[in-house]
Formats: structure tokens, sequence, C-alpha cells
């Protein structure tokens, strides 16, 4: 189990409430899949829209994680559509799994926690290694080696929101490197302490460094699909 760090739900809690798509009720009642396509392909590559217009609730399947975050953080409660009502909005949740519907509540809007422990790294690994790693899955807020010890080194990386995070997780945990080590890829606590040495070992930290985002490439790959169609209330 890709486990977290103290109370921080780990990457395969998530995926046993929650799916990679987007649950959208308060609709209107003449919307189409072809404008559900159009108001979510801001966020990233819409793959099915199931439409159930006598519920006026929709499911949109996003590719990656962190499009299916961005769309419920835009979107909820802020999103009008054509047909509309004056004051009326769109509702917009994570869907839940069949039978999970009393857990799913907790991940329904994402998470806060965005940091995440790298582990299998080079001991000669940079700060720029670590952010070049990462950066492919979104935007880095921050990016920390710990101090060197033996063959390999380990890190924290801070993203912009949850579901990037839950992207490089999917993605990266388990992966062969280059190097022919295994990168270990966990949620951590926000307030997880880098390990130090005694103070004869040198420097604790490397610098710090932030790199450019890209919300919406290079995650894909398994732990979405294979819930049931049901209406978040």
């Amino acid at each position: 189990m890709l486990g977290g760090d103290g109370d921080v739900p780990s990457y395969d809690e998530v995926i046993e409430v929650v799916e990679k798509r987007v649950f959208l009720g308060r609709l209107p009642e003449d919307v189409t899949e072809a404008e559900l396509v159009d108001v979510c392909s801001e966020f990233g590559h819409v793959e099915e829209v199931r439409l159930l217009r006598e519920k006026r609730v929709a499911f949109v399947s996003i590719e990656t994680w962190a499009g299916c975050h961005s769309a419920v953080l835009t979107l909820h409660d802020r999103r009008r559509l054509s047909g509309h009502a004056d004051g009326q909005t769109v509702h917009a949740k994570l869907a839940e799994r069949k039978g999970k519907e009393k857990t799913s509540v907790r991940f329904a809007r994402g998470m806060e926690s965005s940091k995440l422990f790298i582990g299998g790294l080079q001991e000669d690994a940079t700060d720029h290694d670590l952010v070049s790693l990462m950066e492919p899955f979104g935007e880095i807020v921050e990016a920390k080696l710990a101090p060197a010890r033996g063959r390999m080194r380990c890190g924290f990386v801070t993203f912009a929101i949850w579901g990037e995070a839950m992207d490089a997780a999917e993605r990266m945990n388990g992966l062969a490197s280059e190097h022919g080590s295994t990168y270990k890829v966990a949620f951590a606590s926000s307030a997880a302490p880098l390990r130090r040495p005694p103070a004869t070992d040198g420097p604790a930290v490397g610098a710090v460094r932030q790199g450019p985002g890209a919300r919406d490439g290079g995650a894909g790959g398994g732990g979405g699909g294979g819930g049931g169609d049901r209406e978040f209330e």
C-alpha cells in the first residue's frame, strides 16, 4: 500500500473511495454532452461524458487527477451554464465509488495536502534533478533534498494542488529509475521534517528551488474507473 504520513491519506486510500472523474449536479434541463465537454476541456483531455438528463447530473472523465481536481475547485458553486436561472451554479465533486458513499465525503473535493516524499534518488542528485523529475506533473511550490546517506537519497516536493501530487504518486511510485533504483513516492505530512545528520556531517538541506508547472501534462496510468454512477448530495 502506498502509504501516507500520520493522518494524511495515502494514494491507495483515495482511489478505494473516489474515481478519476467528476460528478456534476444541478445541471440545466437542456444541457448537452457537447456543452459539458466544452466546459471541462479547459482542465484537460475529456475522455468520456455520461449525462443522466432525467436526474440533471453527469459524470465527466478527465485524463488526470490534476484536471479533475481543478475542475472541482473551479466549477463547484461558481460556474453557471447556459440555461441556469439567476443564482444557480454547478455542483461539482469527485465521483464516488459504489458502496463508498459514507467515506467519500472526505475526498469529494480533493485534499489540502500536496506534499510528497520522494525516495530512491541517487546520492549525487541535485535540487534541479528533483524538480526535473517531478515538474511534468504540475506546478512545484517547493522542493527540498535531504542530506545524502549511503547510495540513495530522498527529498520532498510540494505541488500547487493535491491533484497534481496524485498524478505524480500514480505514475512514479514503484517506477525503476535509469540508475537501477526504484522510486518510492508517497504523501507526506505537511510538517514532515527532513532527517538531519549530526552537525559534523555538514549542511542539512540543499537549496530550495521552484520549477515551472504543467498541470495538464504527464499523468495517466491506473487508479481510476470502476465505480458506479451515483449522485452526490
